[in-house]
């Protein structure tokens, strides 16, 4: 935590890392990366928190202080609303053997980022955020229960998203009657491109569905789904969705 949030970039090496509490970059801007997904992996061998209390983020009280593997949160010594100028990437997250976490990326403000070449596994939920905006997410792999939320409504911060672009995104292993592979609330004007959904519910225990969109406008092309045990591949309010050349298969 000293070394991601210092002035410097951070490169980790292969092999790996074993962490009790959160990785939690709370400075805004800088690298993380790491070798590749399968040869750099920070693995919780805990479900504890820091304990350092919820935080105000202008004006709302947000709560920073969960259980996850990875936490960014904006830099409140500059006044920052948002965790904002990351590029980050080339790692894998997720718990131990026998530990299934709260979160596996756990962001719920971010902005004039990207994040490339990271899998999330073993967690109740993936990729999980509130208000994102002008984000890039390439070769994001989420395996949970609930794989990526965006516009999450448990916190004092209205949803939001905007300006996004998910390119060759994968969401397995969703599991729930109330669970959805790709949980989308208030996001405008994003695209999805070549991503995919597979392995999500189970015979005889379906999951919610692939694709939940509230107050939202998105765009998928080339959306792959295999292998789905799903009451809803689209469950859709108050939304407009639209798809060019999707494959659904199984």
């Amino acid at each position: 935590n000293k070394a991601i949030n210092s002035s410097y970039d951070v490169a980790l090496s292969a092999g790996v890392y074993a962490i009790s509490k959160p990785v939690r970059k709370f400075k805004r801007g800088g690298k993380i990366t790491g070798t590749g997904e399968l040869t750099t992996q920070i693995i919780k061998t805990t479900t504890d928190i820091e304990g350092f209390g919820s935080s105000v983020v202008r004006g709302n009280t947000i709560n920073f202080d969960v259980d996850a593997v990875m936490i960014m949160m904006p830099d409140l010594s500059q006044g920052d609303w948002y965790a904002q100028n990351l590029q980050v990437g080339g790692f894998s997250l997720r718990y131990a053997s026998g530990i299934k976490g709260a979160y596996g990326l756990y962001i719920p403000l971010v902005c004039l980022s990207s994040f490339n070449n990271i899998t999330t596994s073993n967690s109740q939920k993936g990729v999980w955020s509130v208000d994102s905006w002008m984000v890039t997410w390439n070769r994001v792999q989420a395996s949970a229960d609930e794989p990526f939320t965006f516009g999450a409504s448990s916190t004092a911060w209205t949803p939001n998203n905007t300006s996004q672009t998910f390119i060759s995104c994968w969401a397995t292993n969703t599991s729930g009657a109330d669970s959805y592979a790709y949980n989308l609330r208030s996001m405008q004007y994003s695209t999805f491109i070549s991503c995919g959904a597979d392995f999500n519910g189970s015979d005889g225990n379906p999951c919610g569905g692939i694709i939940k969109a509230l107050y939202s406008d998105v765009t998928f092309h080339n959306l792959g789904v295999e292998y789905a045990h799903a009451y809803h591949l689209l469950y859709s309010e108050d939304s407009v969705v639209k798809f060019t050349t999707p494959n659904i298969l199984g």
